[in-house]
């Protein structure tokens, strides 16, 4: 009987190693992206009690009308790959039909439901957005009970944690 319930977790773990894992359920989370605000007013009305941000220029990396919204409202959705790399992380993403959700779309998520960020890392992946001046970045959102954390990091280390979710947005 023991054995039996190994080989049963052996196979369950093999399987979520193998599957993306979508959380926040198949809807995903709707959300209203306002372009006409800053990046920087964006970070402010998330109320982040801590942020890493490369520089005081953050709006001059993003400017406000280069991040391709085919409408104001988009439903973002999060994938657990598991370890993986830079490049593996945007083609896989393509491949399922997504596209990684911009910088805007993801404060907007932070701002709409602050605690999901408390339970698991969510990161973008940087597909190089166009006519952004900052083109390596990534953002991701974390935290724990106490803490909502906004880093701005590199985009393209060899390997990412297997507890990142991807935010990701459907292509139309």
């Amino acid at each position: 009987m023991k054995s039996k319930v190994l080989a049963i977790l052996v196979f369950l773990l093999f399987i979520s190693l193998i599957t993306p894992v979508f959380a926040g359920g198949q809807r995903g989370y709707r959300v209203v992206v306002d372009q006409n605000k800053t990046i920087t007013e964006l970070i402010k009305e998330a109320k982040f009690d801590e942020t890493t941000l490369p520089n005081d220029d953050i709006d001059g990396c993003f400017q406000n009308d280069e991040f391709p919204v085919s409408t104001k409202e988009v439903t973002i959705k999060f994938i657990l790959f598991g370890e993986i790399g830079s490049k593996e992380v945007l083609e896989r993403i393509k491949k399922m039909g997504y596209r990684p959700a911009t910088p805007k779309e993801i404060l907007t998520f932070a701002i709409k439901y602050p605690n999901k960020q408390r339970f698991y890392p969510i990161a973008i992946a940087n597909p190089n957005w166009k006519g952004c001046r900052c083109p390596h970045y990534m953002f991701i959102l974390s935290g724990d009970l106490k803490t909502r954390i906004l880093n701005m990091k590199m985009f393209g280390y060899s390997e990412y944690p297997d507890d990142y979710r991807w935010a990701v947005v459907p292509l139309k």
